[in-house]
């Protein structure tokens, strides 16, 4: 991964890919193949010279070894005439498959409409997708069918240092009756602050 996510607008600049971003992409893929027990492991500059210190990790599935993810460091980049920091990783294909547990409950077609609402939360550096999202599914209760994170973004004047918004599509269904506004409304605000209790976020207006 290299370059930038986005682009450039009147009120933001394009922020270039960095470790989180691929250490997301990796916990996305985790959740959804059901590994359980993932946890990433900092690597030393020694176990990962061509990685950028302090921004990389070992993959793990309790005492399995599925892969790295980091960013390569800044002298090899340099061999690229990169301009902006690349992120990689290596995943063990049959260690993955042999962790996964991909077994899925199958529910009906949805039969009434859907109403989303866009939220976007300022959390601090270390709060992951994957920490955020458990938060948003466990607040939403029956009536959130889905959360996509759809825009991650920095910026020290805005957001404030060590700060990051995650900002989600947070899908409201119910399975039995079209949802009123005053319903979506009251879920939406219920989620919010239980999401803000839990991380210490706050919402971006």
């Amino acid at each position: 991964m290299a370059g930038g996510m986005g682009d450039d607008a009147w009120n933001r600049k394009t922020v270039a890919f960095d470790f989180f971003d691929g250490k997301g992409v990796i916990e996305n893929l985790i959740r959804e193949l059901a590994i359980p027990k993932s946890r990433f492991k900092a690597l030393s500059a020694e176990e990962a010279p061509h990685l950028q210190p302090g921004r990389a990790a070992q993959v793990l599935s309790g005492g399995t070894v599925l892969g790295w993810v980091g960013e390569i460091h800044p002298m090899a980049a340099e061999a690229f005439e990169a301009q902006a920091p690349i992120v990689a990783f290596e995943l063990d294909l049959d260690a993955l498959i042999k962790a996964a547990r991909p077994a899925r409950d199958y529910v009906d077609v949805p039969v009434f409409p859907a109403v989303t609402m866009d939220v976007a939360f300022v959390v601090d550096e270390e709060v992951t997708h994957e920490k955020l999202s458990r938060c948003i599914s466990s607040a939403g209760g029956k009536l959130l069918s889905s959360a996509q994170l759809f825009d991650v973004y920095r910026d020290e004047k805005r957001v404030g240092a060590g700060k990051k918004s995650m900002a989600y599509a947070l899908e409201y269904r119910a399975a039995d009756r079209t949802l009123t506004t005053e319903e979506v409304d009251k879920q939406h605000a219920r989620l919010i602050k239980k999401v803000c209790g839990a991380t210490g976020a706050e919402v971006r207006g």
